[in-house]
């Protein structure tokens, strides 16, 4: 199938805690303002595993490996594909840059608590077991 977009996301972890960010204000984007797992867009020739490691550097500042792929979930009418992975960084200091106002890594029981409800709903089914599974 082809998409519009696809989307790749990463669940960061180290040390048993994740990485989350908080999205800026931005009016009309479905993550307005809230906490969610960082990711974006893949660029015109650009693989997912270097499309999600430029990503987290630019939102985050942190240089990640790239471990698995999780799940994907499609959205918007099936226009949009968002892939999820699981990676790691040793670097634990994480600096909110590109889309983010806030990033911070926050232990894994706790990510179904702190973020917002928006960027919940677009857990695949293998991500939400993830979290849900400690």
């Amino acid at each position: 199938m082809q998409y519009n977009v696809i989307v790749v996301v990463g669940i960061v972890e180290n040390n048993g805690q994740i990485l989350i960010g908080k999205k800026a204000p931005t009016p009309g984007h479905r993550l307005d303002g809230a906490w969610h797992i960082p990711g974006g867009r893949l660029h015109k020739d650009e693989t997912e595993e270097l499309a999600l490691i430029r990503e987290i550097r630019e939102e985050a500042g942190l240089d990640i490996i790239v471990k698995d792929f999780i799940d994907e979930i499609i959205f918007e009418n099936g226009k949009v594909l968002i892939r999820w992975y699981h990676c790691s960084s040793e670097n634990c200091n994480p600096i909110p840059g590109d889309d983010l106002v806030e990033a911070k890594f926050v232990p894994k029981s706790d990510i179904l608590k702190v973020l917002d409800q928006r960027a919940i709903s677009s857990f695949p089914p293998k991500v939400l077991e993830y979290f849900l599974l400690l």
